[in-house]
């Protein structure tokens, strides 16, 4: 029996919505906190963040936009809360970055 789109997309959102507490259990025990970088923040991104803030084991350690004023009116809000991040506008050095475990990207609805 094939399947179906639906069936798929339904399986794969299961599937995502159980991966953030797989991550925290398997990397919690070598790192104290889940690092994250947000690629992204003009909406949803800022959203994400406060998100994070709110999640015990999690910090928000990197930034990246390729607007370099978002990234610099996030820093400040980070800033104001005399919390350390490092900020980015090339994705690829966020990864490189030895401060991230884990990346998340938002995306435009559109």
């Amino acid at each position: 029996m094939a399947t179906t789109r639906r069936q798929f997309l339904r399986s794969a959102g299961v599937a995502g919505l159980a991966l953030p507490g797989v991550l925290r259990a398997s990397l919690r025990g070598s790192n104290e906190d889940v690092r994250i970088g947000v690629a992204g923040f003009n909406g949803r991104g800022r959203g994400i963040i406060r998100d994070f803030h709110g999640m015990s084991g999690v910090r928000v350690t990197a930034l990246c936009d390729v607007d370099s004023r978002l990234v610099a009116r996030e820093r400040a809000a980070f800033d104001k809360r005399d919390e350390r991040v490092a900020t980015f506008t090339d994705v690829r050095e966020m990864l490189d970055s030895k401060e991230v475990d884990a990346v998340a990207v938002t995306t435009p609805n559109h």
